[in-house]
């Protein structure tokens, strides 16, 4: 594992699914997101799979709307994070 920004990742992410999202007149709402300890290609992979489903299956008739945001110790045990990411 290695001290990941997952702020960095999931911009790059959105950069890398610009048309994809232009053609679904979607955006993506990034809230604060911590720096986790994890397996970047994992990662990278679990947010990709996450932000493509949610423009892969917009309604065509409505704007994808994309959130992605952190809440500490949801999970009420200290020291994790959950990342939360939902769309409309």
């Amino acid at each position: 594992p290695q001290v990941l920004s997952l702020e960095r990742i999931v911009a790059r992410i959105v950069e890398a699914m610009h048309a994809s999202l232009t053609a679904a007149r979607g955006e993506v709402r990034v809230e604060p997101l911590p720096e986790v300890g994890g397996d970047a290609l994992a990662i990278e992979q679990l947010f990709a799979n996450l932000l493509g489903n949610a423009v892969a299956y917009a309604r065509p008739d409505v704007p994808a709307r994309i959130e992605v945001a952190a809440e500490d110790d949801l999970a009420r045990t200290p020291g994790y994070t959950v990342i939360r990411v939902s769309d409309n």
